[in-house]
Formats: structure tokens, C-alpha cells, sequence
């Protein structure tokens, strides 16, 4: 008799329909291991109580629980009902992936002897805390101390691996796994005058003007390094460039940008739209993108910019040395002033810029995309089916 496909549990707070960086790895993610027999059930947090409880996404099961952890008492309300959902559907999946390591992993590990589930965590603990309570923040010693009770220790990151076995993780319980987040998106012209006939088709407000070069800001942002990008734009507006600017998603008041670029008389040339699904529209058409936020961004909305060759301007950041080898230097900014003069050489120049996003494209996909990542990830949860079932 043929061997069943692995079953496996995803645990995160933050999925589908909400578009935060996250999201959008988790969702390509799941979507590589569909492609490869692999059945995934979401357990997450219904943030809205206009979402059904139960949805089916992208043929993937989704189980939303309240209350949103929002709050400190949410989240330990929340992790409660975390505990219950998995005690009462044990025998629905083999293992239990936890995409953050924190507070809800600790509480799972406590319970993980009974249920006799293998537990893989996902490590990566410089990520973002945005909208999630005080009370996940744990320190770098902390969540080593917890991964370590894992079965099963997941990061793409050779400098994490590094950091775990520094801290004595046992080696044979760590995996370098490429998160299979990015999806490759070939710029052509004619991709390009298709996207933006699709874009113009679903909103007006996406029409672009046929001399207009466009900028693109994707995803949740700081309201004082966007309000930077938009200062050094909206002087570029002044001296007569022909520009456009799309805010997708910034995760801050929609009117403080709105007030700023009324008062600078822009508000019709930068505009603010809602989360995507698909970003791939978006790729096709962006001239430039600003990554004000890499913390924001480095999960899956950077890397696909750096895949698909798109022009970047990137604040300065640790985050970014996660990309290494990958040298990314000619596209970061360090102060207001920087930003400003590498905004005036890509508009005077913008061909320039895009032929060094080419190479910077081949040298990414040269380290960073393994033909291999899909039947390695295939391979681990095989034996971690396997090894659950008996």
C-alpha cells in the first residue's frame, strides 16, 4: 500500500486575508509544498470578527481562533485556544510546524510529551513584532533555550545556523531549508503593458501617464523613514519629474501621508492603496521600489524585488546582511541627504541603475534559489511523517 502524503500543522498568528511580509512567505510557501503532495492545515488568529472561522484558501485548510493576540491578555487567551484546537484534532496531521519561535512555541513544547507530534520551529529571531503583544518579545538566549526542545530546528540563514550551534543546539536537530517564499517573475515589456492594462481595469486611480516613470512602496513602513522618501519625492515632483508613487499597504494612518502630500499639492501623483495578494502585477510595472522597512520586508517582498531584477533604494539596515553574498550597497541610503542624491541619479539615469539590478538579480538567484529546496523540503517532512506514524 502506498504511503500517505504528509500531514502538516502550520501554527502562526498572522495569515490570509491579512498581506503583511509574513503572509506572503507563508503563503508561497505552502503553496511549493502543494506542489509537492504536501497536505497543510493553517491554525491562526481571527483578527476580524467579519472572518469565518473556518475558510478553505488555495485549496489549504484555514482554522481561525480568537481572540486576535493583540493584546497581552489576548494572547494568552489565544495560546489557550491553540492548545484545545490541536488536543482535539490530533489525529488530523503527523507534525506541527510553529512559524515563530516565542512564547506560543514554549507553551506548545510543554504539551508536545502528550501528544506525541514531532514539533519543527522556524528560527529567525530578528524578525518583526508588528501588531503582536509585548509579551511574545523574548531575548536571543530565550528562544535558543526553546528551539532547542524542538524536533526539528528550520532556518535559510547560514548566520542563524551559526548562532544556534553557538549555543549549543545539538547539530543533527538543525536544517538549512530555503523557505521556497520567492517566486521568480520575468519583466518584460509586453508584461509590462499587459500588467498595467490589468491594474487600470480594476481601479482607475492605477492609470498611469504614458511619460511617467513609477515608483513602488510595498508594505508596512515607518512613518518617519517613509515621510523621508516622501519629503525627497515630492521635491523631485517640484522640479518638474514625471513621477508616480504607489504607498501599498504602509501599516500606518492613511491620513497623516494623505495631510503631508495635500500640503506638498502631490496627492494625486502618490497614492495609497490596501495589501495585494499577488504582487506580481506590481513587479512588472515598478520602475523603482523603496524598501524604507527592511525589517518589514526581508521575508519575501525584498527577495522578490532582488529575483525579478527591480530597481531598488534600500534604507540601511542589518537586516540586509542576511542577503550576503549578495552585495547590495549601491542601492542603500543612510541619511535623508544620501537618499535624496540616489533619487536624483536613478531619475537622471535610470537605465543605469536597472542594468545593476540585473546583475545584482543573477548574483541573488546564483546563492539564494537551490533547484534542489523543493525535494529537500519533501524529504524532511517524508521522514518526519514517517518517524510521527511510528
Amino acid at each position: 500500500m502506498p504511503s500517505r502524503n504528509p500531514r502538516l500543522l502550520v501554527v502562526a498568528r498572522k495569515y490570509w486575508p491579512v498581506v503583511e511580509d509574513s503572509c506572503h512567505r507563508l503563503m508561497h510557501w505552502l503553496a511549493a509544498l502543494r506542489s509537492i503532495q504536501i497536505e497543510s492545515t493553517v491554525l491562526t488568529a481571527r483578527w476580524h470578527a467579519s472572518w469565518p472561522d473556518t475558510f478553505l484558501f488555495r485549496n489549504t485548510s484555514i482554522h481561525r481562533l480568537l481572540p486576535s493576540p493583540h493584546s497581552n491578555w489576548n494572547e494568552t487567551h489565544f495560546q489557550k485556544n491553540v492548545v484545545s484546537w490541536i488536543q482535539s484534532h490530533l489525529d488530523e496531521f503527523d507534525a506541527i510546524y510553529v512559524d515563530r519561535a516565542d512564547t506560543l512555541l514554549q507553551v506548545l513544547l510543554s504539551k508536545s510529551s502528550r501528544w506525541e507530534k514531532p514539533i519543527l520551529a522556524r528560527f529567525a529571531p530578528e524578525e518583526s513584532l508588528y501588531g503582536l503583544a509585548s509579551n511574545v518579545r523574548m531575548s536571543l538566549p530565550a528562544i535558543v533555550d526553546t528551539v532547542r526542545r524542538c524536533d526539528y530546528v528550520l532556518t535559510s540563514n547560514p548566520g542563524h545556523h551559526r548562532t544556534l550551534l553557538a549555543h549549543g543546539v545539538r547539530e543533527q536537530t538543525i536544517f538549512r531549508m530555503q523557505e521556497l517564499a520567492w517566486i521568480r517573475v520575468q519583466r518584460r515589456v509586453d508584461g509590462r503593458q499587459h500588467a498595467l492594462k490589468a491594474l487600470a481595469q480594476a481601479s482607475g486611480d492605477f492609470f498611469l501617464p504614458e511619460r511617467s516613470m513609477l515608483m513602488v512602496h510595498i508594505g508596512i513602513a515607518s512613518w518617519m523613514e517613509l515621510r523621508q522618501v516622501l519629503l525627497a519625492v515630492c521635491d523631485l515632483l517640484d522640479s518638474g519629474a514625471h513621477l508616480r508613487m504607489w504607498l501599498i499597504n504602509p501599516g500606518i494612518s492613511y491620513q497623516a501621508i494623505y495631510d503631508l502630500l495635500k500640503d506638498r499639492g502631490w496627492h494625486r501623483e502618490i497614492l495609497i492603496f490596501d495589501g495585494f495578494d499577488d504582487l506580481e502585477d506590481l513587479i512588472q510595472v515598478a520602475d523603482l521600489a523603496w524598501v524604507t522597512h527592511p525589517a518589514e520586508s526581508i521575508q519575501f517582498t525584498l527577495p522578490l524585488l532582488l529575483s525579478a531584477g527591480v530597481p531598488i533604494l534600500a534604507r540601511e539596515s542589518l537586516e540586509l546582511q542576511s542577503l550576503a553574498p549578495v552585495d547590495v550597497s549601491e542601492f542603500i541610503y543612510c541619511s535623508p541627504t544620501d537618499l535624496a542624491l540616489k533619487l536624483h541619479r536613478w531619475y537622471a539615469n535610470p537605465r543605469a541603475f536597472e542594468k545593476q539590478a540585473l546583475t545584482l538579480r543573477g548574483e541573488y538567484l546564483q546563492n539564494h534559489a537551490s533547484l534542489d529546496a523543493i525535494r529537500n523540503w519533501r524529504n524532511l517532512l517524508e521522514r518526519v511523517a514517517e518517524a510521527s506514524r511510528s
